[in-house]
């Protein structure tokens, strides 16, 4: 079922939520995420520990990274589909409190941020990327296809396109060889880890990259 979008104003009151019984296990996984959050403003439960390059949560768990927003909504309410993201009908990526978290169509999800501009850059009201997103979009030229790229950072093929030819944000220039090497390894490794868990097909080259990237960082 993909969940009509929220404005976020039900949840000044929470609402009722069919939980399951939690495990043992279960328990433990859900008392770190309350370990690693806090308790925010319209009953959100903000993520305090560590997030992506978009600031969404992650939590580590036997060793794997996942993201903390969907392991705290499956814990209590199921499996998200195939296919489909943990949307916060609250607005607030850092959220990690499961009534505030609903499954979404990755398409629609796709275009529901991409025309609510959630993810406008701080100095432009009308621009979709920060300059620290159009650094690391430039990190990953002739590594990834655009569409794997754009699909990451919800926004169009042809916003990448003019990114890599120079006809946007040419005022953004790459640092230093290691640390770019550095953070272009980082960021890879969120794509694939991303692709992975959304069930996608992983671009051949990028594993080449991501051991490129080690080599060059020297890690």
């Amino acid at each position: 079922m993909v969940v009509v979008p929220s404005t976020g104003a039900e949840l000044r009151e929470e609402r009722p939520m069919v939980v399951k019984i939690l495990t043992p296990e279960e328990r433990a996984v859900w008392q770190k995420l309350r370990a690693n959050s806090r308790r925010g403003p319209g009953g959100c439960r903000l993520w305090t520990g560590h997030t992506d390059q978009r600031g969404y949560p992650l939590v580590s768990l036997d060793g794997q990274t996942h993201r903390a927003a969907r392991v705290a909504y499956e814990l209590h309410r199921g499996p998200i589909p195939e296919g489909y993201d943990a949307h916060h009908v609250c607005g607030c990526r850092s959220c990690v409190n499961p009534r505030h978290i609903e499954p979404m169509a990755h398409g629609p999800h796709l275009r529901l941020h991409a025309a609510s501009g959630a993810w406008a850059g701080e100095r432009n009201s009308q621009a979709k990327l920060r300059e620290e997103e159009v650094l690391h979009i430039k990190m990953v030229k002739g590594m990834l296809p655009a569409s794997t790229v754009a699909d990451y950072f919800f926004v169009a093929e042809s916003t990448i396109r003019a990114i890599w030819e120079g006809r946007s944000w040419r005022h953004v220039i790459l640092g230093g060889c290691c640390e770019v090497m550095e953070e272009t390894l980082d960021l890879l490794e969120d794509i694939q880890q991303e692709l992975r868990e959304r069930g996608l097909k992983q671009p051949p080259q990028i594993e080449y990259y991501i051991t490129l990237a080690r080599a060059c960082a020297g890690l």
